[in-house]
């Protein structure tokens, strides 16, 4: 199977949602996502062994790479737009999970 021209690529960019040097409670919030996604097959460490994943299904020259996005420190140059990015990262979790019991309830067959 060929994906691309010769020396053509594929460019993916992957999230972990891993947060580091975090509250207590900023990892209590972060396990209860990961686990309220999990509940929909979404599993955020996947893309950790991603590059391994793609080689196993035959990918060749592949090449993973990491990088942290610091969100809220910084310069105050940056830390302006890192706290857009928070809004723009956490509003859609908290929205899934404000939605998640509803949608366990309708799963039930319950009605309201």
């Amino acid at each position: 199977m060929r994906v691309t021209k010769p020396g053509g690529w594929i460019e993916l960019v992957e999230g972990a949602g891993q947060m580091k040097n975090c509250g207590t409670y900023q990892e209590e919030l972060m396990s209860k996502v990961h686990k309220a996604l999990a509940m929909r097959d979404v599993f955020c460490e996947f893309s950790l062994g991603m590059g391994q994943e793609l080689r196993n299904l035959g990918l060749e020259q592949t090449y993973q790479d990491h990088r942290s996005l610091p969100l809220g420190w910084g310069p105050s140059d940056y830390t302006d737009s890192s706290q857009l990015v928070i809004t723009i990262y956490y509003f859609p979790l908290f929205s899934f999970l404000l939605l998640l019991p509803c949608q366990v309830q309708c799963q039930r067959g319950i009605s309201f």
